[in-house]
């Protein structure tokens, strides 16, 4: 398995996760509104969700870059 497909496949699994994360955020915000829970519908809070699943997925990948390369440093050294 060459690295740009592994890469690409991580990347697209960072993006699924946040995608998946905000769906969720928007869904409770939503559902929130409507469940007469006492609770309020807020925009502010779905922008927040998003932004929390954006840097969420970006700090992912950023340690699986580290990680990776850490291991493969290791495992080149023995």
């Amino acid at each position: 398995m060459s690295f740009s497909i592994r890469a690409s496949s991580v990347r697209k699994q960072a993006a699924t996760a946040a995608a998946a994360a905000t769906l969720f955020g928007v869904l409770m915000e939503v559902l929130q509104g409507v469940a007469g829970t006492g609770r309020d519908f807020d925009p502010v809070d779905m922008v927040a969700n998003l932004i929390g699943s954006v840097l969420g997925g970006f700090i992912f990948l950023a340690l699986h870059h580290f990680v990776d390369k850490y291991f493969t440093t290791l495992k080149s050294q023995q």
